[in-house]
């Protein structure tokens, strides 16, 4: 979500990152709006969404990391923490007086979508390190895989999301841009594989949990054994893997009006779930079921992520979303990035 797609050592930027971001965060919006609809379409839309959208976020911002030429811990912070701190106290002051309770800031808990910052900035900590090491998506995976049987590693500070989404950041890191072209080749492939997820997320609706994909949950809490959730967790890794290719292949391409939302998801990302809190804790849907509903919230999620993704709107949060905005009036001094390398 946050994350330039400027190419180091080209003018401009690829736009078609910018399209694929575009992709990804309206169906970000999507699948949260589908929480208001009743009924197993809206369950289906659901799961296959989370098949492959945040595992393919997260890859993006792997990938994106890759592409930067510097590291600066006081950037992460402004940019990242600085972000998840305010919106974890807006989240917390609007459900304080939706629902006329007591403010609390609810650490260790992370309000909703805010897990994702504090996630990348854990990943984007740790990306040197990650990236100097042959054996480091092995290591991922099996992070990823031993999370679940922890029962400790839940929600408090997202360490259970960190963990199990953590394959798919290295997978990005390790990424080339030569891949990509070759990739989106195959558009027709990766078109045929979602069509078939989607066919699958219909055909068991009714039996298939959208828990586990979440990686929130411990196998316990999930129900499961330890060799079941875990032979459950590869599989999941294995054919959001798969989709995540597919969706690369089917939207690496320069598409104008997602570009453009691209550019800005991180207002979207932001934005979004304060907009739709208030439905969700009066338990209120969005009045209409069905197909309907899934075009309505479609529409509305497109039409929302670009309202969002303006420039304007990326301008007037500043404040609230980059510590920089306050450092630099200040005057006391941006953060220091040095220049690294990857290999």
């Amino acid at each position: 979500m946050p994350g330039s797609t400027a190419v180091p050592g080209m003018g401009d930027r690829d736009r078609r990152l910018d399209s694929l971001a575009g992709v990804l965060i309206v169906l970000v919006v999507y699948g949260h709006v589908m929480l208001l609809v009743p009924g197993e379409g809206a369950r289906a839309v659901e799961l296959f969404i989370y098949l492959f959208h945040m595992p393919a976020f997260v890859w993006l911002s792997g990938y994106l990391t890759r592409m930067s030429r510097t590291w600066s811990v006081g950037r992460l912070v402004a940019r990242l923490l600085f972000p998840f701190l305010v919106f974890q106290i807006l989240h917390r002051v609007l459900i304080a007086h939706l629902t006329d309770n007591a403010f609390s800031l609810g650490f260790p808990g992370v309000s909703w979508t805010l897990w994702y910052l504090l996630a990348l900035f854990v990943w984007r900590m740790a990306a040197i390190l990650l990236a100097r090491s042959p054996w480091s998506i092995a290591i991922a995976v099996l992070l990823a895989l031993a999370a679940g049987a922890a029962p400790f590693i839940g929600y408090d500070y997202s360490l259970s999301r960190i963990l199990g989404f953590l394959p798919f950041f290295v997978a990005g890191l390790f990424w080339k841009q030569e891949w990509l072209e070759r990739l989106a080749r195959w558009w027709w492939a990766g078109a045929a594989l979602l069509l078939a997820a989607a066919a699958w997320a219909v055909a068991v609706v009714g039996e298939q949990s959208i828990r586990p994909f979440h990686m929130a949950r411990s196998y316990d809490r999930l129900g499961l054994e330890t060799v079941e959730g875990v032979v459950g967790r590869a599989v999941i890794l294995a054919a959001s893997a798969v989709l995540v290719l597919a969706v690369i292949a089917l939207s690496y391409r320069h598409l104008p009006v997602l570009d453009s939302i691209g550019r800005g998801t991180l207002t979207v990302y932001l934005l979004h779930p304060i907009v739709l809190m208030p439905w969700y804790v009066a338990g209120d849907g969005i009045g209409v079921t069905g197909l309907a509903a899934a075009a309505l919230g479609a529409l509305g999620a497109l039409g929302f992520a670009y309202l969002a993704s303006r420039p304007v709107v990326a301008t007037t949060l500043a404040p609230l979303t980059d510590f920089t905005w306050w450092s630099s009036r200040w005057r006391i001094g941006s953060p220091r990035e040095r220049e690294w390398t990857w290999r």
